[in-house]
């Protein structure tokens, strides 16, 4: 028996190219559909899958997109799906108020609950903020519960759930966030509480962290979307991940789901070889003289969508000069928008466009 986990699938209707609707789903929901079918194909009977939040994008899914899931979530032969409710799929922290809730071919962990697995027992937090309170709360109340003999027990603790793990390299206004906690902080309380392992969900891109504290130590994973949202989530790699728990190492093993890749420039040759069982979207600026040339050479792509967006040469320039300006400033967004708002400006260029297009040169920012 093994513990699978995915995070932030972002089930839904997707507008941008999404083509028809055909029996309720357009072309980027039955990407998703399929993803998230094909990530749970990898495990088998006896096996635990669990989604570690936002599987829906909305907290009210239409019929069509429950009925889907609920299909993806039965393939014959494989392990049973766990769903934890994260920020998106929530309407409110209340038992049912959750876009999860009618899903019964799974179990939805609408309260912390626990699965045991051969010599691990795995902890499943719902998600709450501030993320702290909720995690140290759930820790400490699974102590005095029916459950707490497999939790004393279990050779390793797992702690699972829907939240950000920031840490010194994240720009201020992550490490300040309502959903997330430091991982200094984090495990400390793992440590405090014998938890071996954290995986946890919510933010997009895939990250490892480990601590180690007078011979012991914790791992922690973000799962990193199973599904980018779009050119938001740019980049090849981060994203797809299915991670599942190995009992013998006593450490996360990852491998990487094909699916959706959002990309801001036009892919090599080699990129497209690489990913060719990917869904790829490709977003490129190109001054108004050269959209068709960029437009040709697209379309001569094997691309699942594209988009050019006109950009004026002098205003693209002004933008990464602002840009390579606080590059390496701690407070990136701070400091740019004090070099934007002094800076000489483009003919017909705002400040405010300008912040816009300096910033999209600053990913986190």
């Amino acid at each position: 028996m093994t513990i699978y986990a995915v995070a932030d699938v972002h089930i839904a209707n997707h507008r941008a190219h999404g083509g028809p609707v055909i029996g309720g789903l357009n072309n980027r929901a039955t990407q998703l559909i399929k993803l998230l079918r094909d990530a749970f194909a990898q495990t088998t009977p006896g096996d635990h899958f669990v989604v570690l939040g936002d599987l829906f994008d909305h907290h009210a899914p239409i019929p069509a997109l429950l009925r889907a899931t609920q299909e993806a979530l039965t393939e014959p032969g494989c392990g049973h799906p766990w769903v934890i409710p994260g920020n998106h799929d929530q309407s409110s922290d209340k038992v049912w108020d959750n876009a999860c809730s009618p899903l019964w071919v799974a179990d939805c962990v609408e309260q912390p609950r626990i699965i045991v697995d051969g010599n691990t027992a795995a902890l499943m937090v719902p998600f709450g903020a501030p993320v702290y309170e909720v995690l140290r709360d759930a820790l400490r109340d699974v102590e005095n519960t029916r459950m707490f003999t497999a939790w004393k027990h279990a050779e390793y603790r797992l702690l699972l759930g829907h939240f950000g793990i920031s840490d010194p390299n994240d720009p201020p206004f992550m490490r300040d966030a309502r959903d997330a906690i430091d991982w200094d902080t984090l495990a400390e309380l793992c440590l405090e509480q014998n938890v071996q392992a954290v995986g946890a969900g919510n933010w997009h891109l895939q990250k490892f962290f480990r601590k180690e504290v007078d011979g012991r130590s914790v791992e922690g994973i973000q799962t990193g979307a199973l599904a980018p949202t779009g050119w938001d989530n740019p980049g090849w790699r981060g994203y797809g991940g299915l991670v599942h728990w190995d009992s013998e190492t006593g450490t996360w093993e990852t491998m990487s789901c094909n699916g959706p890749r959002f990309i801001r420039h036009t892919p090599t040759e080699e990129e497209l070889h690489t990913y060719r069982n990917c869904s790829i979207y490709a977003r490129v600026d190109a001054p108004p003289s050269e959209v068709e040339e960029k437009r040709a050479e697209l379309e001569a792509l094997p691309l699942a969508g594209y988009e050019i967006r006109t950009v004026d040469p002098a205003a693209q320039k002004a933008a990464e000069d602002a840009a390579a300006a606080v590059r390496t400033v701690e407070l990136l967004g701070e400091a740019l928008g004090r070099y934007v708002s002094e800076m000489p400006l483009p003919e017909g260029v705002t400040r405010q466009e300008l912040l816009a297009a300096a910033k999209s040169y600053l990913p986190g920012v």
